[in-house]
């Protein structure tokens, strides 16, 4: 019985690995590589997804920092620019 029902899905997953390449275009054979390799790209990817949300988290952090510095060097070249002016206005 049990052997029985496998076939089964044997047969319902080969209908349905030929229906899906037919509406694709392509070779069974073809459609199975691709479902493969996906299935090898997914496992690639969970198993770096630790490190490169790791690695997102620093660059994050990073660009955040950098952005304070640009700030503060923005507010000290505007008041660098200010104090010059100070200099070059004409008193009251």
């Amino acid at each position: 019985m049990k052997q029985v029902v496998k076939l089964k899905i044997d047969e319902l997953r080969n209908d349905q690995l030929k229906i899906i390449a037919e509406r694709e275009n392509i070779t069974k054979q073809s459609l199975v590589e691709k479902i493969i390799n996906n299935y090898i790209d997914q496992r690639l990817l969970n198993d770096h997804l630790p490190e490169l949300v790791d690695q997102l988290s620093k660059i994050d952090t990073q660009l955040q920092s950098n952005g304070r510095t640009i700030r503060q060097f923005i507010n000290l070249q505007q008041a660098t620019i200010d104090y010059l002016r100070s200099f070059t206005e004409e008193p009251e």
